[in-house]
């Protein structure tokens, strides 16, 4: 028999206890925080399985521990003698009762232990929770494998992708043409009749300002459009989401940036330092994006292939020898050396690019959608099985 009751039924959390990077003694025992391990520690404050609920930052997120760990205080537990329930049975259970939505703080989002005790759990006899465990754990164990493969298949493609834009853009297309050192160590050789210059001689490159949210008169529902760097994470700049007034560009020297324009993120958390994109209207920009103007020696298109391929190296360069918060300056911008093929063949190189890279990244996006679908069915599999929509014992057999 199954019976509904609620989670303070079934399951007690525990508060972790304090533990500050200064007094942990690296050991044997696992270092839980909110999202997961977070180094080792020479005592535990758990039993031996526990599961890890996460109680502020990513609250609601679980993690199970085989061994003893230690919980910081950023989390709650449960072990043996908080439950009578088989733990594995009851990782899974709260998998299906929505423990993230709870946050009861505004500041910092956290999960409140009481509304978690509210909870309503299907509790099946002890023989039963452990046949619904170890099938879960077969089935999970499958479609992880499966995911992991997809994602590492992802990553390969993406290393292969900007394999193929910097192979483009500094050896061209042809094979056989003479080649030449360029002078810069990660380009190496380049076709003899290609120029050397450097991003400065190409293009004008400057950077905005956000006009203060204090001030209404500087911004609108409609007027002209204003970027910030979230904008650049896609190739090309479609529309904008936040307007200026005339007032804003005038007195906050915003500049008018053109169609055509390369747009680089100049700082940013993640991914985002170092992304470019082109500009496909007529728009101005934040202070964290540096606008690219290329002249009429080199198609937009092609620098942005060229910004692509310097991507990692950018990074690097703007890291400031290990400093935390990196940004690439324009004044560094405009000494990235460029190397320059006449326009006909910098054009063929964009066309076979965009056609390369379509089809490469049709393939990303199939991937990226079953993985999304794989998580989704390992989702309900879990609640399916936990609240008795599947028969887990004939499955099991």
């Amino acid at each position: 028999g199954v019976n509904v009751v609620r989670l303070k039924f079934v399951a007690r959390f525990a508060y972790g206890d304090a533990l500050s990077s200064e007094k942990r003694i690296d050991g044997g025992v696992p270092v839980f925080g909110s999202n997961g391990t977070v180094g080792t520690h020479s005592r535990a404050n758990t039993l031996a399985p526990a599961i890890v609920v996460g109680r502020k930052g990513s609250f609601g997120k679980l993690a199970y521990s085989e061994g003893a760990g230690f919980c910081i205080d950023t989390t709650y537990f449960i072990d043996r003698r908080l439950s009578h329930a088989h733990l594995r049975w009851l990782y899974y259970a709260l998998q299906t009762v929505g423990l993230d939505d709870l946050s009861q703080d505004t500041g910092v989002p956290g999960l409140s232990r009481e509304a978690a005790y509210e909870k309503a759990v299907f509790v099946p006899a002890p023989p039963m929770q452990l046949v619904i465990a170890t099938f879960l754990d077969r089935k999970t164990a499958a479609i992880d494998a499966l995911i992991a493969k997809k994602e590492r298949l992802i990553a390969l493609l993406q290393e292969k992708r900007q394999a193929l834009i910097t192979q483009a853009v500094t050896k061209g297309l042809d094979p056989s043409v003479p080649m030449k050192e360029s002078g810069v160590e990660w380009i190496g050789r380049v076709p003899s009749h290609w120029r050397r210059t450097r991003l400065g001689y190409l293009s004008m490159i400057g950077n905005g300002s956000t006009p203060s949210r204090e001030e209404p008169s500087y911004w609108a529902e409609k007027g002209f459009p204003w970027l910030n760097s979230a904008k650049v994470n896609d190739e090309t700049v479609p529309q904008a989401d936040r307007f200026v007034t005339p007032r804003a560009m005038q007195e906050c020297h915003l500049p008018r940036v053109n169609p055509g324009t390369v747009l680089m993120a100049i700082t940013g958390e993640g991914q985002t330092r170092g992304r470019a994109a082109v500009l496909t209207f007529e728009a101005t920009v934040s202070q964290h994006i540096a606008y690219i103007a290329p002249s009429a020696q080199i198609i937009p298109r092609f620098l942005l292939r060229q910004l692509q391929a310097r991507y990692l190296w950018l990074r690097q360069e703007s890291s400031g020898g290990g400093s935390t918060k990196g940004a690439l300056t324009c004044e560094f911008l405009r000494t990235v050396p460029i190397t320059l093929p006449p326009i006909a063949e910098q054009d063929a190189i964009v066309a076979r690019m965009d056609r390369v890279l379509a089809h490469q990244g049709h393939v990303v996006d199939l991937l990226s959608g079953s993985v999304e679908k794989l998580r989704e069915y390992r989702q309900a599999l879990i609640t399916a099985a936990v609240t008795g929509k599947i028969d887990v014992s004939t499955e099991a057999a």
